[in-house]
């Protein structure tokens, strides 16, 4: 069974990003009182490579779609999201976009870090009704991409009720995150070799990003 990430984007209304960073890291701690969660992952969007990235992506995991429905409605979150909201710095966050994604591929490759020091996140619009033949057809790509630069990992996650939404997030070594885009957007241009190409897909907004806090069990 997919683990379920809950990928909420946020951006800092006030600029002020050490306040906003601090909110984030006592809001997650108290959240990981619910068994449910295991773990987040927070990433600061550092350029806009296409369109309007938010200002921060953090990833939240669950075991599976049960977990995530329990931890949503168990007293944990309640009592997190009651003192958080009433804590400094909340008013500092705006959520632009929350989103529940199964993820379908999660690889890391050769010898490279858990976390990689910089990364390139997607958002994909897919107009594809089988979501295995889109999986194939974007791990290809991402193997094609491997031939030419150095990706560390890779995780594809696709929609559970926003079905046409995707995200896929690549860690990178020393490849300019700009030509990382580039050669992806065209690599998933071109027939595909394995899977099935969508009829209709596009890129809503790109970024790089750097990784700002993992919380782990």
């Amino acid at each position: 069974m997919h683990p379920v990430i809950n990928l909420v984007c946020t951006r800092s209304i006030d600029g002020n990003h050490a306040v906003l960073q601090r909110w984030y890291a006592d809001h997650v701690l108290l959240l990981l009182a619910s068994p449910q969660l295991r773990g987040a992952q927070l990433h600061s969007c550092t350029r806009s490579l296409h369109d309007k990235p938010p200002d921060y992506i953090c990833a939240y995991e669950f075991a599976n779609r049960a977990d995530f429905e329990q931890f949503e409605t168990g007293k944990e979150k309640l009592q997190a999201t009651e003192l958080t909201n009433a804590a400094a710095g909340r008013s500092a966050v705006e959520i632009v976009q929350r989103v529940q994604y199964v993820r379908r591929l999660h690889r890391r490759f050769g010898d490279a870090p858990a976390i990689a020091p910089q990364g390139l996140w997607l958002q994909l619009h897919i107009c594809q009704v089988q979501p295995e033949a889109s999986t194939r057809w974007l791990a290809d790509a991402l193997q094609e991409a491997r031939s030419v630069m150095p990706l560390q990992s890779a995780q594809l996650m696709a929609g559970i009720q926003e079905t046409q939404l995707w995200q896929l997030h690549v860690g990178l070594g020393s490849c300019d995150v700009q030509h990382a885009f580039e050669v992806l957007r065209t690599l998933f241009q071109q027939p595909a070799q394995y899977g099935q190409a969508p009829d209709q897909w596009q890129v809503q907004w790109a970024a790089a990003s750097t990784p700002v806090m993992q919380w782990l069990r």
